[in-house]
C-alpha cells in the first residue's frame, strides 16, 4: 500500500496491531504515530520493512553481549511479541526483562513512564567489569 500512494490508509490499517487494544480509540495517540510515520515518509516506511525481512537472525550472538541490557516490551506486542522478547532476555547473560503492562509495540508512546523507569533502573545499575 506505501508503494501504491495508498501509504496513509495503510497507517490507519496497522494502527491497531501496534497498540494496545485499550489504546485503540486514542486519537492522540493514533496521530503522534501517523505524524512520525508521515515525517519518515512511505520510501523510507518500505525501506525499514526490507531490511527487517532481510536482516539475519542474531539469537545465535545474543550470549556475546556482556554490557549492561535491559529488554522492553509491551504486554500485548504483536510485532516483537513477549516470548520473543523472553527469548532475547534468556540469550543475554543477566539480561533485564521488562514488560509493559497495556502496551503494545509502540510501548514509550503508550506508557512512557514505565518505559523512563525501566531505562533509568539500566542506566543507575551498577556496572560490573569483567577481568581480563
Amino acid at each position: 500500500m506505501a508503494q501504491s500512494g495508498c501509504f496513509s490508509e495503510s497507517l490507519d490499517l496497522q494502527f491497531p496491531l501496534v497498540v494496545h487494544p485499550k489504546h485503540q480509540r486514542k486519537e492522540v495517540l493514533r496521530d503522534a504515530y501517523r505524524t512520525m510515520a508521515m515525517e519518515c515518509g512511505p520510501e523510507a516506511f518500505v525501506r525499514h520493512l526490507q531490511a527487517d525481512i532481510k536482516r539475519p537472525d542474531s539469537r545465535q550472538v545474543l550470549g556475546e553481549i556482556h554490557s549492561p541490557t535491559t529488554i522492553v516490551v509491551g504486554d500485548s506486542d504483536q510485532l516483537t511479541p513477549p516470548a520473543l522478547a523472553e527469548e532475547m532476555a534468556r540469550g543475554i547473560d543477566n539480561a533485564q526483562l521488562v514488560v509493559i503492562p497495556e502496551a503494545g509495540h509502540l510501548s514509550p508512546l503508550e506508557q512512557p513512564a514505565h518505559v523512563t523507569q525501566a531505562l533509568t533502573n539500566l542506566l543507575q545499575a551498577p556496572v560490573v567489569s569483567e577481568k581480563a
